[in-house]
């Protein structure tokens, strides 16, 4: 009976065993069925994600492409071939590269300014450290003279108190360290302002070759603007009569409509890298584009003798004054443009569009990310201008819409 219930037994645990088995060799089966579709939907997801990143610079390149070949055909329009407006666009793109250089020398300038008065703060902090330490050392001096110059053998002869000559070496153990502290400190200082002095020198060697620069980039943009002026003369003596003078700003305005509808939707695309609040969303809260600035020409306003309208501001404001961005987006449109001179256009999406004429300079290039107030070039008078200002245009689907309604006064 004992016999039939431990087979029994055995039986019964060796079928747990088998069937505990079972069920972990089937979970292990499992994992590993589970962990492997991961690591391939992992790969297939890698795999496309590095598809869309070589899609989307792909895309870039080909936009890229077909901007720069809208600027060569712009080059290429007749009217812009005229001598008179090629010089005027060489002469006022050079202008832009001087203005820029004489900027970054400025800033150049300012810098080294900045780090000689820097220099000298630390030379005065030290020349006052050293008359600390000479002081210090002059006290030193006349307590040796005092002491009568006593040595160690003398302090050993002169006392018999055991103790008390051990304080008395230890004391003149610590007096002499310090004192040969003071000697080293005193000399590593002496060092430092010699090195200050140097760099000092240096520095003012290097703003005086900055200065020598300046001063010749300033002939050079005299003796452009110069040109610039003659030129001007020429191509208003050329210009006979308000008919050719209208002629020429309708021109300008279909140029300007052309190339706004070739850049139409051109980064639609294209993902954005800026979570930013939508344009519309910010109607009646955009910063002015240049601090400063005076509206002279308003939208809708009658030009050339009430043949034309105004489609955007002309702001009045100080020549080289920073243009800022009223909104994010990214540039679509940086070269020189006859009617509008040097100007840049932002595609804040949505179809909407800022464009900045008559700049002295530009800052940003085709593609480029930019925020609200980050800075697009600076104020001037190309394109044939006299008075500096900005021309400022916000258009929505090509269509130019009233700048008064969308930013802040």
């Amino acid at each position: 009976m004992k016999v039939n219930c431990l087979q029994a037994l055995f039986i019964s645990r060796h079928y747990q065993d088998s069937r505990l088995s079972s069920v972990v060799l089937f979970r292990t089966l499992s994992i590993f069925v589970f962990s492997f579709s991961l690591l391939l939907s992992v790969l297939a997801y890698s795999e496309s994600n590095e598809e869309k990143v070589k899609m989307t610079e792909d895309q870039l390149d080909k936009v890229t492409s077909e901007i720069q070949s809208l600027q060569k055909q712009l080059s290429k329009d007749k009217s812009s071939q005229k001598s008179e407006q090629a010089s005027l666009k060489k002469i006022e793109k050079d202008l832009s590269s001087l203005y820029k250089q004489s900027k970054q020398l400025k800033k150049e300038q300012a810098d080294v300014k900045k780090k000689i008065d820097a220099l000298k703060k630390e030379e005065q902090a030290l020349d006052k450290k050293n008359q600390e330490q000479q002081r210090a050392l002059k006290q030193d001096l006349q307590s040796i003279y005092k002491l009568g110059r006593q040595e160690k053998i003398k302090l050993l002869l002169n006392q018999e108190n055991p103790e008390e000559l051990a304080r008395l070496l230890k004391y003149y153990d610590y007096y002499s360290e310090a004192r040969l502290a003071r000697i080293v400190e005193f000399q590593n200082t002496i060092k430092e302002i010699n090195n200050k002095r140097l760099a000092i020198e240096t520095e003012l060697e290097a703003l005086k070759e900055i200065d020598l620069k300046i001063e010749k980039e300033a002939k050079s943009l005299e003796k452009k603007q110069s040109d610039r002026s003659e030129l001007l003369e020429d191509i208003n003596a050329s210009i006979k009569n308000n008919d050719q003078k209208l002629k020429n700003l309708k021109e300008d305005q279909s140029r300007l409509s052309k190339l706004l509808s070739s850049l139409k939707g051109i980064w639609a695309d294209i993902p954005s890298k800026l979570a930013h609040v939508p344009i519309n969303k910010q109607k009646g809260k955009l910063p002015f584009p240049v601090k400063g600035g005076k509206v002279t020409h308003s939208f809708g306003t009658q030009r050339a003798e009430g043949l034309l309208k105004w489609n955007g501001w002309f702001i009045e404001a100080p020549i080289n004054e920073n243009v800022t961005a009223i909104h994010d987006g990214r540039i679509v449109f940086s070269d020189w443009i006859r009617g509008y001179g040097l100007l840049i256009i932002v595609d804040h999406s949505d179809g909407y569009l800022s464009l900045y004429g008559h700049n002295a300079s530009l800052y940003k290039e085709v593609g480029d990310w930019i925020q609200t107030g980050e800075v697009l070039g600076t104020v001037g008078n190309s394109g044939g201008q006299y008075n500096a200002g900005l021309y400022f245009e916000l258009r929505k689907d090509g269509d130019p819409i009233n700048p008064k309604n969308w930013l802040q006064r």
